[in-house]
């Protein structure tokens, strides 16, 4: 047994098309098998003003690896009316098939289940079931390559050089290269006077000059 709701009213009188998920779920032998659909009218009157908390449990730990799995599901689950305690859904993300149990509803209710429509739900996760806890090896492979110095795995010129006439490095001279130079100073002019002052060389001014006035022979009146 399960909870749902209508996506769509365009089966034939005495059908009922549901998803292969629900399907396999129900452990239907064959399509066509008979079933039982009951209305519920109350689920979402009596209890679409509580928040709710479920608990699931993906198959595959995949699902955990994708960027933000909870804003997937929240997503996904806009395809969903009710959600039933113990029962499996399945998702498709980016083409690949997910299965998740349904865990734990609570506040619990005489349906152990819940309409998710226009409600606030707050979401945990169990392990995947293909979950494997890392051996003591791996955490410890982890935690040393953590505490590396950054600056050191970072480095892209850590390594040994080597020069092309095959002669040996310099240690006083190996990593000169990527060395950062040094900030250049504000230019204060106080630090480069001059010794002495500047002299003067050169007259600029020599030779005869031209009066601009009246022209010669010419008097004035």
């Amino acid at each position: 047994m399960t909870y749902c709701g209508v996506l769509e009213f365009v089966a034939e009188e005495g059908l009922c098309y549901i998803p292969t998920w629900m399907f396999k779920m129900l452990k239907f032998p064959e399509p066509g098998s008979p079933a039982t659909v009951a209305l519920v009218p109350d689920l979402k009157k009596k209890y679409g003003h509580v928040r709710h908390m479920i608990k699931l449990q993906p198959h595959q730990t995949k699902f955990i690896e994708l960027n933000n799995p909870k804003a997937v599901l929240e997503y996904q689950l806009r395809n969903f009316t009710c959600l039933h305690e113990e029962d499996t859904i399945t998702i498709e993300v980016f083409g690949d098939k997910f299965e998740i149990d349904i865990l734990e509803i609570r506040p619990k209710n005489e349906y152990n289940a819940i309409c998710i429509i226009e409600a606030d739900v707050d979401v945990d996760f169990a392990p995947p079931l293909d979950y494997i806890e890392p051996t003591p090896a791996q955490m410890n492979r982890t935690a040393s390559v953590s505490d590396e110095d950054p600056k050191k795995k970072n480095d892209p010129f850590a390594g040994q050089g080597m020069r092309i006439d095959e002669k040996t490095v310099n240690p006083a001279r190996k990593g000169s290269n990527h060395q950062m130079a040094p900030e250049e100073e504000e230019y204060d002019p106080r630090k480069h006077r001059i010794y002495r002052g500047v002299r003067k060389t050169s007259v600029e001014w020599t030779g005869q000059g031209t009066k601009i006035g009246v022209p010669q022979g010419v008097r004035k009146r």
